[in-house]
């Protein structure tokens, strides 16, 4: 068992000093943290037989069920490194991720093993293993079934990278992010830590594992002794179900899925026993403020939060109720062991209470971008601060409020213009479900801002009314000046806004309309 920060040390820990506790669920079936230690134990074993060097890359493309704990905890207890996924990917992105990464193995299941093998023309795992019966590709259950009860495993090292994740793209190519044990293992201990869970306590995993907040607060959670029930795909009225039978003490979930529970009503939450959750949080995506008003208001019982942070910097902030109304728009003061900094285009440090580029500075911090030294470096100051690319400012009390992402900034006739501000403006008006405001360019003014609108159901949205509507509450640069309509905004899953896609089709349809 090791002694270091590792991603695996909560589940050697509890594996043996409550083997036989529930650790992690999928719908009937269970497995305990004893079961979890032996079977990836045993599974780390056979990986090394294969001959894989340490250090090298095993990517999975699984739906969250019950055999994905043990999987990343096999690969890491290997010394290998897991490049989780996501199962909406097509055969061509899963290609060109192959050619970047060039993973010596790759686990599935049926539903996906066609894309795999699509994706394989070009660059081909050479071991492939399914966690269900997939013909030409073995069964993970032979690993664990044939891997060695006892053996030695290789001594990990805090700062050895474990996962390398891909960004979503939203803003251009994903790039590959290195994460290390002891970044994830402080994480997933300071945030069971912060929202009162441990041994003995439960949460359901609603959001998918492959994402880097699905697993620091699904997995990471079990590997600080919680008892998990993973959720295959998110359904609001499984999760209410899942909320009356498993009795959650915490919940994470995105934004969005908030707002598909909102649709349910109160009333069908509380019939489930939802306030009889304890804490529950956000994070992943920015949280609209009606919505968070909305929760808090009509479940004042639960100590509710807005984590904020990235892939690259982990978590930054953390802002829980009552703070979270009396500091309107925060996303709260820096986190355990997290200093920040403020910085202007010349990586200066701005004056108090201007917005500035947020840099961070934690042991949370990633490895860098896999291949890509150069873009690691344009991200990182050179006494170890990273950005993700936000704006913020700082108020005197210390708390950050995030304005929008550095990338986002529209500057429309030499301002700078926030399309978050305008956004959040936007979302209190009772016709609007969803909004994207985005910069197309304009001959005069540079850039203009144009307003993405999902009608909510029922309503028309009406170009004259929403602008006197912004007018109301914005300087008059900040308001739109074109307002279109979509039936969604194409989120990703984890709720964020695909801004370089939408911008593209603002331009196309202004392009078309003239």
């Amino acid at each position: 068992m090791t002694s270091k920060l590792t991603i695996v040390a909560g589940i050697d820990y509890y594996g043996g000093a409550m083997a036989d506790a529930p650790a992690w669920s999928d719908g009937d079936r269970t497995l305990t943290f004893g079961a979890i230690r032996q079977r990836s134990d045993r599974a780390a074993r056979s990986l090394l037989s294969l001959g894989i060097e340490r250090g090298r890359h095993v990517a999975v493309m699984l739906d969250n069920q019950l055999g994905y704990p043990e999987v990343i905890a096999a690969i890491a207890k290997a010394g290998l490194v897991i490049v989780p996924l996501n199962t909406h990917s097509t055969s061509t992105e899963i290609a060109q991720l192959f050619e970047r990464c060039e993973p010596a193995a790759v686990i599935t299941e049926s539903k996906y093993a066609d894309r795999i093998v699509e994706a394989s023309n070009t660059y081909a795992p050479e071991h492939r293993y399914a966690v269900d019966a997939v013909p030409e590709f073995a069964a993970w259950e032979t690993l664990v079934e044939n891997g060695p009860a006892s053996g030695a495993l290789p001594e990990l090292q805090e700062m050895d990278t474990f996962c390398v994740s891909f960004t979503g793209g939203t803003t251009g190519q994903p790039k590959g992010v290195m994460l290390n044990h002891r970044s994830r293992a402080l994480t997933f201990h300071y945030m069971a830590l912060d929202f009162n869970l441990g041994p003995g306590r439960r949460s359901i995993n609603a959001t998918p594992l492959y994402h880097g907040a699905g697993m620091a607060y699904g997995y990471g959670f079990m590997n600080a002794g919680v008892h998990i029930h993973t959720m295959r795909k998110w359904d609001p009225e499984h999760l209410l179900h899942l909320v009356k039978t498993h009795r959650p003490h915490q919940l994470f979930l995105v934004p969005s899925q908030l707002q598909d529970l909102r649709e349910l009503g109160v009333g069908r939450m509380r019939e489930a026993g939802f306030h009889t959750i304890e804490t529950a949080f956000s994070t992943a995506a920015p949280l609209p403020h009606d919505l968070m008003m909305w929760f808090t208001t009509e479940f004042p019982e639960i100590v509710f939060a807005d984590v904020y942070g990235g892939t690259e910097a982990g978590v930054v902030s953390v802002l829980k109720t009552p703070a979270l109304r009396q500091k309107v728009g925060s996303a709260g003061p820096p986190w355990f062991m997290t200093e920040v900094k403020l910085l202007d285009k010349e990586r200066n440090e701005v004056e108090p209470g201007q917005p500035g580029e947020l840099f961070s500075r934690s042991p949370y911090l990633f490895n860098g971008y896999l291949n890509d030294p150069e873009q690691t470096k344009a991200v990182m100051t050179p006494d170890g601060f990273v950005t993700a690319g936000d704006v913020a400012v700082q108020d005197e009390d210390g708390f950050l409020f995030i304005v929008d992402r550095a990338k986002d900034m529209v500057i429309t006739g030499g301002v700078n213009v926030y399309p978050r501000e305008v956004e959040e403006c936007l979302h209190k008006h009772p016709s609007v479900a969803d909004v994207a405001v985005v910069g197309v360019p304009h001959p005069r003014w540079g850039e203009e801002l144009v307003a993405i609108v999902v009608p909510a159901s029922g309503a028309r949205i009406d170009s004259e009314e929403l602008t006197a509507y912004c007018a109301r509450t914005l300087s008059k640069f900040k308001v739109p000046k074109r307002f279109l309509v979509r039936e969604s905004l194409g989120r990703t899953v984890t709720g964020k806004l695909q801004k370089d896609q939408l911008r593209a089709w603002a331009r196309t349809q202004l392009d078309t309309t003239g």
